[in-house]
């Protein structure tokens, strides 16, 4: 099978570049469209209120515990929303960065696009939408107790996603 729309999937870690290798070496060789994605974690801008045994309570929280109401609520909420756009804006500019490396090789179609979301969701949604017949993914080599509890974004792509799924083992 030769994969002519390949997807590649690249978070803010050290294994970006390993990943971001095997998949434009990938292409190259097979004469592919590239799509480069990254997932901004919609997790990451959740509004805090500053309190609680871990530090912080969810946004709503002072609402549902009597605490300064919808107002407050609000505003937390804006802030959240801020704090998602920023992030989305840095991720977007470190994206276009492997964007450019990745034109440079000369694959003929290559795009780049940052979504918002659960990544393992994402990743499956932009591979059925674009379509994809190949995902290039890294993994964070969770195993045990941290993987139950906190998941594994290629496990779920993995198992998933619309069409097959190469995961890089980085060391």
């Amino acid at each position: 099978m030769a994969f002519q729309r390949i997807l590649l999937a690249l978070d803010r870690t050290d294994q970006a570049e390993p990943v971001f290798a095997k998949g434009v070496a990938i292409a190259a060789a097979l004469d592919a469209s590239l799509r480069l994605m990254h997932c901004v974690s919609d997790a990451t801008a959740l509004p805090t209120t500053g309190l609680g045994a871990g530090g912080s309570l969810p946004m709503g929280a002072w609402s549902t515990f009597g605490g300064a109401g919808l107002g407050y609520d609000l505003q937390i909420a804006q802030q959240g929303e801020d704090q998602l756009q920023r992030n989305r804006d840095v991720a977007q500019q470190w994206l276009q960065s492997f964007y450019r490396r990745a034109a440079a090789t000369g694959i003929t179609a290559v795009e780049a696009g940052c979504t918002v979301g659960e990544p393992s969701r994402c990743i499956c949604k932009v591979a059925a939408d674009w379509p994809a017949d190949l995902i290039v993914m890294g993994r964070h080599g969770r195993s045990g107790l941290e993987e139950v509890l906190i998941g594994s974004t290629s496990n779920y792509v993995v198992h998933h996603a619309p069409c097959t799924v190469m995961v890089v083992q980085v060391p």
